[in-house]
């Protein structure tokens, strides 16, 4: 869900991951992303042109944020849900 909060937030909260994992524990975060293909760059028009109907969801790039907490990344994946791109990162302590 952080795709629906600031990004001024996400250090923080990545932090507070951070706190609370044993030292090698992983976490996977899920979060609406960019894409090149046209239905992907429909969603992203969307969401910074009706963001009422995207209940303020927006494309968002995890990794930078993650790396920058401290976390290594394991594992970084892209997917398309119905035409609705989402990325799916997995990282460690």
């Amino acid at each position: 869900m952080l795709d629906l909060l600031p990004e001024e937030y996400f250090g923080d909260i990545l932090t507070e991951f951070q706190g609370v994992l044993k030292p090698g524990g992983s976490i996977i975060l899920s979060s609406m992303t960019f894409g090149r293909k046209w239905p992907y760059q429909l969603w992203e028009w969307m969401s910074g042109t009706f963001p009422d109907l995207m209940t303020d969801c927006r494309p968002v790039n995890l990794a930078p944020f993650v790396k920058q907490a401290g976390f290594g990344i394991v594992g970084l994946r892209r997917i398309s849900q119905h035409t609705f791109p989402s990325q799916i990162v997995k990282a460690m302590k």
